[in-house]
């Protein structure tokens, strides 16, 4: 798979659009037929916008939470729900500037190279619970 690297919040932005244009063209019958939006995630993949919160320092764009969040707005307005689907994949991304060098480095390399992560955080208490159960994961996946 050929993945872009996205190097800027404008960059990431004008992508966005890219990738909603796409996903708008099969959203509706998508719905209706109950289809998998196996295409759709590839597609996002392929754009690089799954590696758009990673740290420059690690070839990330390292777009901050207002840039996020339009990304977030120009997807939803296309596919609420396909939009919906990689929110975890960055609350993850995000986590990950806690994980051990290692386990950090080659995940972030993953992402880079269009890999996602789906929803595999469970939140029971606050912040600092969540982020060492999310220390726990990567350290066992890693391993």
């Amino acid at each position: 798979m050929s993945v872009a690297v996205l190097v800027s919040a404008s960059e990431a932005l004008d992508v966005a659009q890219e990738v909603a244009n796409t996903w708008s063209e099969t959203a509706a019958d998508r719905d209706i037929d109950g289809q998998s939006p196996t295409s759709e995630l590839r597609v996002l993949s392929e754009s690089g916008l799954l590696g758009i919160t990673i740290p420059q320092s690690h070839g990330g764009a390292a777009i901050g939470p207002r840039d996020l969040a339009e990304v977030f707005r120009i997807l939803a307005r296309a596919d609420l729900s396909l939009a919906q689907t990689v929110q975890n994949h960055f609350d993850f991304v995000e986590v990950l500037g806690s994980a051990i060098p290692q386990t950090r480095d080659y995940l972030y390399q993953e992402v880079l190279h269009g890999k996602r992560f789906g929803n595999a955080l469970a939140e029971f208490g606050g912040d600092g619970e969540r982020t060492l159960l999310a220390q726990l994961v990567v350290r066992v996946v890693s391993s």
